[in-house]
């Protein structure tokens, strides 16, 4: 068998995967005809609080969930060269409020 450079076929990076498109466009046709139709009437029996459950339950089979992101910044991080007058100020506050946390 001879080598060769190619990688192995499967689905392009990036592209989209044809069943769980196809599978999220059928949820949302379903979707649509029962808001069409029972759903409604069941939504309106509901109490607000469950109601609200229920369009969040629904909404995970149609629209991606975010992820989380946080930004960690440290003292190191910060170039002392473009410390004004005012930022010094407010670090020196914040250095004071975290050593009377401790």
């Amino acid at each position: 068998m001879a080598k060769t450079d190619k990688k192995p076929t499967g689905r392009p990076k990036g592209s989209t995967n044809i069943i769980s498109k196809e599978v999220k466009e059928q949820m949302a046709s379903i979707l649509k005809m029962g808001m069409e139709s029972t759903i409604i009437e069941d939504l309106g029996m509901m109490s607000p609080k469950d109601r609200v459950n229920a369009y969040l339950t629904l909404a995970k089979f149609i629209v991606p969930t975010q992820k989380e992101t946080s930004i960690d910044v440290t003292a190191t991080q910060i170039n002392p060269q473009f410390i004004d007058e005012a930022m010094m100020q407010e670090l020196i506050e914040l250095e004071s409020k975290t050593e009377d946390d401790e």
